[in-house]
């Protein structure tokens, strides 16, 4: 019998042990059970119905957790958004969801403004008032499995608001409480630095680990100076994270200087692409500091919650997306429509219970029925090796025809990740016929590579339509606010 996500997290057999800590403030399982139960309560006081559309609006702070399952155990639907949004932007997405409430920081400018919603709840001015309301303990039925409504990061191409259930989000949670060992995991200490309006951050990073037992410690915000420290500080076990996290640690002469990164058990990326210098770099310094684990690739999307397949430190493949979570079936699409072979590249289509229910307000042609079973045609191709593990090669909207001939950028930027003088690197067509591609170069601190190089280094690992026509050089390249390559910014243009 399907159940709600707070009755999952609910059902946990951890009372005493830390579920939450953010700076010094900590909060056990039970204290933030209950916490959950008073919120849920008291949603019902500001007219909250169930079914309804609370917008939750917080950084990664112990406050957004209790809002997020006090929404779900009222019955609500959460619908989870940037703390930073625009007025503007915010107001819009209230209104295509039909937002009954906002759950948001004081100091957001859009708190203090007409919105169209009935009600508002400031975090950090009126929350401490709400949260300790008096009102009984009531358990609310949800009308519909709907749980979650979270917002594409649109990098390449418009955002779209994607429905997501109860079960969706169970499943992802059983299919990585499948990875370990009973028990193996709990106890352990995981840093939260994925945001919680995005699918990685809020499936894997905060309701997969809490149902595992997992203390999350929480970041509000991501700092590339600061944040590693966490590591060391709090004998972190568990990192979960887009490249740039591990680039940030990886580079952190505090963690440079240490002997002993032993704690550390698991390492899982994902949610970009990821360069195989920094995979090798990773698991180098991690074996160097005395830990078993392996930086693991996975691969995922919003439309399943998250994670899809992972590697994991005794099933593991360099370069592959890993092999398929339990429950998660993972096919290969080729162009007349079969699922291929093993070796051959296609679309990645997902089938199984993390599949999204639908988007909201748009037509959903990314589904197909095939072989009794409902999948989902992901629009990023891959292929699939005789062992069963699977590689990401390229988004199909990113794959480009040069004088007949099919190039992936993303093959050009693995290249260059390889030189020693390129830190980042992002590719792109020249014009909308893709007849020409250019590279955006940072350069690796204290180098002096210059285009005439890379341009000569691209001849010789690439056949000659890949070789970009130019190379432009940034101080850094621009970023989505989960740490992703911002592919529509103007810098590429």
């Amino acid at each position: 019998m399907a159940i709600s996500l707070y009755e999952k997290l609910n059902n946990t057999p951890y009372d005493n042990e830390i579920a939450l800590s953010e700076g010094d403030k900590t909060l056990t399982f039970s204290e933030l059970k209950e916490r959950v139960r008073t919120f849920a309560n008291n949603l019902r006081s500001l007219g909250v119905k169930s079914g309804d559309v609370v917008t939750v609006c917080l950084p990664n702070v112990i406050e957004a957790v209790i809002a997020f399952y006090g929404t779900n155990a009222s019955g609500c639907i959460a619908n989870m958004v940037h703390p930073s949004l625009p007025s503007l932007m915010l107001k819009e997405i209230q209104e295509s969801t039909h937002s009954s409430l906002l759950i948001g920081l004081y100091q957001h400018k859009s708190i203090n403004k007409k919105i169209t919603c009935r009600s508002k709840v400031a975090v950090k001015n009126s929350w401490d008032n709400f949260i300790s309301l008096s009102s009984p303990t009531i358990e609310y039925k949800k009308k519909s499995s709907t749980a979650v409504y979270l917002h594409s990061g649109g990098t390449t191409d418009k955002p779209k608001t994607i429905v997501l259930s109860d079960d969706n989000f169970n499943a992802l949670s059983d299919g990585l409480f499948d990875m370990f060992q009973e028990n193996e995991a709990r106890g352990y200490r995981a840093l939260t630095t994925l945001p919680m309006f995005h699918g990685f951050g809020l499936g894997a990073g905060v309701h997969a680990m809490l149902n595992l037992g997992v203390e999350l410690v929480l970041v509000p915000k991501f700092d590339k100076s600061t944040t590693p420290d966490l590591v060391l500080d709090k004998k972190i076990n568990m990192i979960l994270g887009v490249p740039l996290i591990f680039s940030a640690i990886l580079n952190s002469p505090k963690i440079q200087q240490t002997k002993d990164l032993s704690f550390v058990k698991n390492c899982y990326v994902g949610g970009d692409n990821i360069p195989h210098e920094l995979t090798l770099r990773f698991n180098e310094l991690l074996k160097s500091k005395k830990s078993s684990a392996l930086l693991c690739e996975g691969y995922g999307l919003t439309e399943c919650v998250s994670v899809c397949a992972v590697n994991r430190n005794d099933h593991y493949k360099a370069g592959s997306i890993g092999l398929p979570l339990k429950g998660v079936e993972l096919a290969i699409l080729s162009e007349n429509g079969d699922f291929s072979s093993d070796e051959c590249i296609g679309e990645i289509c997902v089938s199984g219970d993390i599949v999204m229910q639908r988007y909201l307000s748009r037509q959903n042609k990314c589904f197909m029925e095939k072989e009794g079973k409902r999948w989902l045609k992901t629009g990023d191709f891959g292929y699939r090796d005789a062992d069963g593990f699977y590689y990401f090669v390229e988004r199909k909207k990113r794959i480009v025809k040069i004088s007949g001939v099919t190039v992936f950028p993303s093959e050009v930027e693995m290249i260059l990740h390889t030189h020693h003088g390129v830190r980042d690197v992002f590719v792109k067509p020249t014009s909308k016929e893709n007849q020409k591609l250019k590279a955006f170069v940072v350069k690796n601190t204290g180098t002096k590579v210059n285009e005439a190089e890379l341009l000569d280094y691209c001849r010789a690992h690439l056949m000659k339509w890949a070789v970009p026509e130019s190379i432009v050089f940034l101080s850094s390249l621009p970023l989505t606010p989960i740490g992703k390559i911002d592919k529509k910014s103007e810098i590429f243009n």
